[in-house]
């Protein structure tokens, strides 16, 4: 058998390049590592902080949100000269930074996958919110789950009449299957997504496809309102880093302005008493 009577599959035709943000906090030791990656695709730039707080914290103790200012200064800067220029000519405007060489990557999931990608390749302390798809998919859907169970908990205690219209199906195309919305009236519907570090890149994943659903039964019956409820932690919670809380602060405004190109409202909230306030006056 010869080379040509293998039958491999064809390559994605998503494709992108990539380049590893390097950085050596004491010039000349050889001790660096990678702390952003910046894809490039035909849609545009995206510049990601991947170390980890937990390892910033570990190896900079006190002076490690310093060290992070400086990461996201860095960051900033090559995000913004890659948008019209060509990465490899960017010139950090701090010492210990460089840019690695360009790479390219193909990928099944497109721009995520690339990054995934690159981390795999490139960055040993990535943070997990870029974890395989497999690994954290699960979680997300559970935290999904949990989340309309207990907000339609909160709306039965105050509108007990609502309680029948969680968890319907209907159709968002014309004799297509059936799609399962987490509140749905006649001329009203809502999903529900929650955001949370560990699982954030595959939330707004799942995110983005609800508020697809959403657009296409807004054109079909038409809705009179539609809105995705997303549960968030509070800005107070410990639980998580500053740069934690600006990550999914990032993620809600760009799905809210996203959401309202389609005549779609995004909802945070957090917690399942404000969550039931949302599906109380969708419902009103």
């Amino acid at each position: 058998m010869n080379a040509r009577d293998l039958n491999f599959p064809s390559l994605p035709a998503y494709t992108a390049n990539w380049y590893a943000l390097r950085f050596e906090p004491m010039r000349g030791t050889g001790e660096a590592f990678t702390c952003a990656i910046l894809v490039k695709d035909a849609a545009g730039v995206e510049v990601r902080t991947v170390i980890r707080d937990d390892i910033l914290a570990a190896l900079f103790g006190q002076h490690a949100g310093h060290v992070a200012q400086l990461i996201e200064i860095a960051s900033e800067s090559l995000e913004a000269w890659a948008v019209q220029h060509d990465p490899g000519e960017w010139r950090p405007p701090l010492t210990g930074f460089w840019l690695s060489e360009r790479r390219q990557g193909a990928s099944l999931a497109e721009r995520v996958g690339v990054f995934r990608q690159a981390i795999q390749l490139s960055a040993a302390f990535a943070q997990l919110d870029y974890a395989p798809q497999e690994l954290d998919e699960q979680p997300a859907l559970e935290a999904a789950r949990t989340f309309i169970g207990r907000v339609r908990d909160e709306v039965r205690t105050i509108r007990s009449d609502l309680d029948g219209f969680f968890q319907r199906q209907a159709r968002i195309v014309p004799n297509g299957a059936l799609v399962q919305f987490g509140f749905l009236m006649p001329t009203r519907a809502a999903h529900f997504e929650v955001l949370r570090p560990s699982t954030l890149s595959t939330s707004v994943r799942f995110a983005r496809g609800k508020l697809y659903e959403l657009k296409k039964a807004h054109a079909l019956v038409p809705l009179e309102r539609a809105a995705l409820v997303v549960g968030i932690p509070h800005k107070h919670d410990l639980g998580y880093s500053d740069r934690q809380h600006a990550a999914i602060e990032r993620e809600l405004s760009e799905l809210q302005q996203e959401a309202r190109e389609d005549g779609t409202d995004v909802l945070p909230a957090v917690s399942e008493p404000e969550a039931a306030e949302h599906v109380i006056a969708i419902a009103s």
